[in-house]
């Protein structure tokens, strides 16, 4: 059983659009600061589809959450907001709750200048003083559902790069 987490799914949980795939077992954790994020209908379709396998917390994970040490073996932050002047309490919490050896996916925009060089410049480093390595870097075609006016889930895509790390010991 992999236990995975997605930080900052907002609306649309990308369980099956974005590389975060649920086996028989797996277990997915969503973790998002605002609570009205999980009321969209893709969050009920998710829960209707998998039940008990997924979970949906309201948390910032800047402040710390109430997970036991190590207890993710994947963490997954697509187009999660790596905001400048946050590296000191973000990756900390990442840290903490993803196992040693375990996989973190970063999603990032795939523009150069306002995306990749501010990522390598301040959020690496912090990445690989807790022991992380780059393991992929891939450019990625997300396909995002959205709520429609109608109710209707809808989809839309974007260009990213997809950094993969392993955490060492």
């Amino acid at each position: 059983m992999t236990r995975i987490l997605e930080i900052g799914p907002s609306d649309c949980p990308r369980h099956d659009t974005d590389g975060v795939k649920l086996n028989d077992g797996d277990q997915y954790v969503a973790v998002d600061k605002n609570s009205k994020v999980f009321e969209s209908p893709v969050w009920r379709e998710l829960q209707d589809q998998f039940h008990e396998r997924v979970e949906m917390v309201t948390a910032d994970i800047e402040k710390g959450t109430e997970f036991d040490d190590g207890s993710f073996d994947e963490i997954v932050m697509l187009g999660a907001a790596m905001k400048p002047g946050h590296s000191d309490t973000f990756p900390p919490e990442i840290n903490r709750l993803l196992k040693v050896g375990g996989i973190l996916k970063i999603g990032i925009g795939d523009d150069e200048r306002l995306s990749v060089e501010p990522f390598m410049r301040e959020w690496m480093p912090v990445f690989e003083r807790l022991g992380y390595k780059i393991v992929s870097k891939a450019k990625h075609k997300r396909t995002i559902p959205y709520q429609k006016d109608d109710g209707q889930v809808g989809h839309y895509f974007a260009d990213s790069i997809v950094f993969t790390l392993k955490k060492g010991n």
